[in-house]
């Protein structure tokens, strides 16, 4: 089970701001079954001002990237935090999905995103 099918059983919540997503499904690449949009989770928590997306959710979400649909994104102002551990499966996937969402998103005061150590070793052999 991915988070998108979890989160899909939520109705609207407009009392949630503070909000940490994480699993232990790892996504596939190739997994065409990934619903997950930041447009999506903004719709489901609209008053959200901090989100963490932890490695497995960060990973979700680029499997399904698509720029349409991120006018929910266009000028969000509420959202001022935003923790993300990146996996760098991908890393131009990963930075475009980083620029685009950091485009959108114009309130931000405090953003970490954290690639753990052993990662970039991996990725660059």
């Amino acid at each position: 089970m991915y988070i998108d099918s979890v989160l899909s059983e939520f109705p609207i919540t407009k009392t949630v701001t503070n909000l940490t997503l994480d699993s232990r499904n790892k996504a596939s690449r190739d997994a065409k079954d990934f619903k997950l949009t930041l447009g999506k989770l903004f719709t489901i928590f609209p008053n959200l001002s901090s989100v963490c997306i932890k490695s497995n959710v960060w990973s979700e979400l680029e499997a399904c990237w698509n720029p349409e649909g991120w006018e929910i994104l266009d000028g969000r102002i509420g959202l001022k935090t935003i923790c993300a551990y990146l996996k760098l499966v991908d890393p131009s996937l990963t930075f475009s999905y980083v620029a685009f969402m950091l485009d959108r998103c114009k309130g931000l005061s405090e953003v970490s995103f954290l690639i753990h150590a052993g990662v970039v070793g991996i990725n660059n052999k």
